[in-house]
Formats: C-alpha cells, sequence, structure tokens
C-alpha cells in the first residue's frame, strides 16, 4: 500500500511542479505582450476585440477593457477602411506585406498605424482568429508631410530665382 501512496505523492508533486513552471511561463509571456512597444490586438472570427495589450490601448485612446468586444473595424477611419480590409485580407492570406491607415481613437483623433496581421487557426473558436501588431507612425507621417512641404518650398524657390535670373538678363 505505501507504494501506492508514493507514487500518488510523486505524481502530485510533479503536477504541482508542472502547474508553477505554466503559471511562471504565462507570468513571463503577460510581461513580454503587456511591455511590447507595438500595440497587439487579438481578433475573435466574429471581427471583435478579444485581448488589447496596454500599448494598442494606449494608441487607439481607450482602457483595454472598454475594446473587449468592440469590433476592430469600428475603430478604422472609414475612409480607409476599404484599404484596410483588402490588405489585412492579403495578409491573412499569406502575403508579406505591411500596411498603413488611419484609426479613431476614442477621443474622436486620428492616429495612422502601421499594421500587421497573422491568422490563428486551428484550435478551438477560442483561440482562432486575427492578431494584429500596430505600431504609431503618425509622428513620421507627420515629418514626412513637414518634408514635402520644404521640397515644395525649395522648387518654388529655385523656380522664382531662375525667373529673377531670366527677367535681369
Amino acid at each position: 500500500m505505501s507504494g501506492h501512496k508514493d507514487d500518488i505523492d510523486s505524481l502530485k508533486a510533479e503536477r504541482d511542479a508542472l502547474r508553477r513552471a505554466l503559471e511562471s511561463r504565462d507570468k513571463l509571456y503577460e510581461s513580454i505582450v503587456q511591455t511590447a512597444r507595438e500595440g497587439i490586438v487579438l481578433v475573435n472570427e466574429d471581427g471583435r476585440c478579444k485581448f488589447v495589450n496596454a500599448r494598442a490601448a494606449d494608441i487607439l485612446g481607450y482602457a483595454a477593457e472598454d475594446l473587449f468586444g468592440k469590433p476592430f473595424l469600428d475603430c478604422v477611419y472609414e475612409d480607409d477602411l476599404e484599404l484596410a480590409l483588402t490588405d489585412l485580407e492579403r495578409q491573412q492570406l499569406g502575403a508579406a506585406s505591411l500596411s498603413e491607415f488611419r484609426l479613431i481613437r476614442g477621443d474622436k483623433k486620428t492616429v495612422w498605424v502601421l499594421a500587421a496581421a497573422s491568422v490563428l487557426s486551428g484550435g478551438t473558436p477560442a483561440t482562432r482568429g486575427l492578431l494584429l501588431m500596430l505600431t504609431d507612425v503618425t509622428e513620421r507621417r507627420a515629418l514626412e508631410q513637414q518634408f514635402q512641404q520644404v521640397q515644395k518650398m525649395e522648387a518654388i524657390g529655385t523656380l522664382a530665382g531662375g525667373v529673377f535670373q531670366c527677367a535681369c538678363s
């Protein structure tokens, strides 16, 4: 009888060690996801947010819990909806591309994001859906626009200088 008790105790100890290892791994993954510089959004098969990390909530201007169950496409800027859908569908089919589109934040401000999507297939319905990685590129877009303005002004200055020089000749 004591042999069976020893076996049971050994199995319980092994199970407890595995449980602790899983809990430790889960805490590590949670820490990685929550401290990532990219916004991470998991969207279920119905297109609703089922997980949003802190950075994604910040990009979208909502509390993470307010995004739970919200259709992700409701956050996409209306004029960019077709582009976002097309690019996301292409990425879901395995195309290695990134797409840029605008999102509407909770405070109604617009934010540009660079989005990469991966299909989460297999498993159970609870684990299937779409993984979105979002990078806020609003500042970069504003700087690009400023640079284009400077180039236009330089071109106008060059053209005006040439006209002035021709007029003086």
